[in-house]
């Protein structure tokens, strides 16, 4: 029963309009950052670790915006639980939406990888809307049932198809000779039982999924990395960045080239990665 009205009330918080949840957020960014330190040592820890050549003053300017988008994405993923289609387009952009629409016109699949940047749910919705052909997302169920049918109904409201992690690659398999556009989120930590590859990230020897590889190998069609860039508060851009073509590619290549492209992004702009999650709780040495 408290599991239903917690989903309940979740989702009547998100009709609140957007200038008083980002009133919220601002407030919620006083507590987790001044207040109770939220994660404060993994979020200072990955920051050094992965930009030892910055001053402890820029660590800290990071950490700080780091934490003001963070409450900012909060209050906007509960938004998305009743977002309409005509605010959710105002708010972001595809800027080269042509290359969408070629590989639908050429009836062509396409694989899209993103990481934990900007905001991915309201990427997932805008891509899934945007884009003509059907969009097929990873997720990992929530034990808690009401909180999983609410966030599956949220990520599938303009036409996404919500796989479980589990049965990911089968419905890909099942549905391939539709127009189909598998969508991975990449930058996840494997299970230390579950690490086939490690490369360099951010400085750092990295265990990466190789699920965006391997499903390129089946399908040899285009990869596109989702590079999403805010604009704004509360205003995003996204630009479809070709990862290979799909074909004719030597072992791990796929795999290094989308993780070369979401370091990139996030070099250039660090603070809208998610800096919080232990990205690098196994070290390579301790697993070898």
């Amino acid at each position: 029963m408290l599991n239903k009205l917690g989903a309940l009330l979740l989702k009547a918080t998100s009709r609140i309009p957007m200038w008083l949840l980002y009133g919220i957020s601002n407030i919620l960014y006083v507590l987790l950052y001044h207040i109770f330190s939220y994660r404060k040592k993994v979020v200072y820890n990955n920051l050094r670790n992965s930009f030892p050549e910055k001053t402890e003053q820029e660590i800290v300017l990071i950490a700080k915006q780091f934490y003001r988008h963070f409450t900012d994405l909060g209050v906007e993923i509960i938004k998305a639980f009743s977002i309409s289609k005509k605010d959710l387009l105002k708010r972001v952009k595809i800027v080269n939406q042509e290359v969408l629409d070629l590989h639908y016109q050429n009836k062509q699949n396409i694989i899209l990888v993103s990481g934990h940047y900007g905001n991915w749910e309201w990427l997932g919705l805008a891509i899934s809307y945007y884009a003509k052909m059907e969009m097929i997302s990873v997720y990992k169920p929530i034990q808690n049932i009401p909180f999983n049918d609410l966030f599956k109904n949220m990520r599938s409201q303009f036409g996404a198809d919500i796989v479980p992690m589990k049965q990911f690659f089968r419905q890909v398999i099942r549905k391939r000779k539709n127009q189909i556009m598998p969508s991975l989120v990449a930058d996840q930590t494997p299970h230390k039982g579950e690490i086939e590859y490690w490369t360099t990230f951010l400085n750092q020897d990295t265990p990466v999924y190789l699920g965006v590889e391997k499903m390129t190998q089946i399908l040899k069609v285009p990869v596109y990395y989702t590079a999403m860039t805010k604009v704004k508060r509360g205003h995003y851009e996204i630009e479809l960045i070709k990862v290979s073509d799909g074909i004719d590619e030597p072992e791990f290549s796929i795999t290094n080239k989308h993780v070369k492209i979401l370091e990139n992004h996030i070099q250039a702009s660090p603070a809208y990665w998610l800096w919080s999650h232990k990205r690098w709780k196994y070290k390579k040495d301790n697993l070898a």
